[in-house]
């Protein structure tokens, strides 16, 4: 798509879920020629793969090579090495048996759940070069994948635009582990569909964010469509409220793409309450 198309896709989210952080788009880059052409600053040092996306959700256009991983985690799920060169000095199978999680994290009771949690991560196939993070509205070209880190009520209306489009996603894959690197953004792109994570104890401490949030990870080919379903569902799951909030965001942005209609919704009569006969 294009700068314009993609303005206008954020800003139609925008009025609907009044989204407090940017969308971010990840593009990966494989060769040395890409990272260069990529329109973004470059990191000088070391930054953990969350930790970019947090500062792309508040802004910032960068870009890091497989060196600049501050991680080992999301080195890891984006494929920027082999494991091998991860786990140096280790057994070929360290991680995927599950030793690097039993015998490192000590969060997991046997040796049994920490290689199903290992082997559940996943990876990207394709070895990267780099990584380009930035809003989503600054993509001239399409990115790989768009996370969303927002409050759940968002999320459920994420979730409900992707139903009105698609019917019901039933392979969510969330762990608490990884998961912003493998959960919103390999796990995603690696089964082209979307991807909610309640995330984890180490991307909210590092990039911050807050107890209130959680991610979604959407493949950029099908985010147009979850932005219509959002879009389209309005008047039948937003509350007169919200609904009069959403019609004067599209007033003021010039971006009307539903006519409001209040007083009724999907459940509509459909509950009672009290005493029966």
């Amino acid at each position: 798509m294009s700068l314009e198309q993609n303005k206008k896709l954020v800003l139609q989210l925008t009025n609907a879920l009044e989204l407090q952080r940017h969308v971010v788009g990840v593009k990966f880059l494989y060769t040395e020629e890409e990272f260069e052409a990529a329109e973004a600053k470059k990191l000088k040092g070391y930054l953990p793969y969350c930790v970019m996306v947090s500062s792309a959700s508040r802004g910032y256009s960068i870009k890091a090579t497989r060196y600049e991983f501050g991680c080992y985690g999301g080195a890891t799920a984006l494929h920027a090495f082999e494991l091998d060169e991860i786990y140096t000095g280790k057994e070929p199978d360290y991680f995927t048996s599950g030793k690097s999680y039993y015998e490192g994290s000590k969060i997991y009771k046997t040796i049994d759940s920490a290689r199903k949690t290992a082997q559940a991560i996943t990876i990207l196939e394709k070895k990267i070069y780099g990584v380009m993070l930035k809003p989503l509205e600054e993509y001239a070209e399409d990115p790989d994948v768009v996370i969303i880190v927002t409050v759940p009520y968002n999320i459920m209306r994420l979730v409900q635009g992707y139903n009105y489009e698609y019917g019901t996603n039933r392979n969510f894959k969330m762990g608490g582990n990884q998961a912003i690197c493998s959960e919103s953004t390999a796990y995603p792109y690696e089964s082209g569909d979307i991807n909610v994570s309640v995330l984890c104890s180490g991307t909210r401490l590092i990039a911050k964010w807050g107890r209130d949030e959680l991610s979604m990870g959407i493949p950029y080919h099908k985010f147009a469509d979850i932005v219509n379903g959002v879009n389209q569902t309005v008047n039948m799951l937003e509350r007169d409220p919200d609904k009069k909030r959403i019609e004067e965001n599209m007033e003021k942005t010039n971006e009307k793409v539903i006519d409001i209609v209040y007083g009724i919704n999907y459940d509509t009569g459909a509950y009672k309450f009290g005493k029966g006969k």
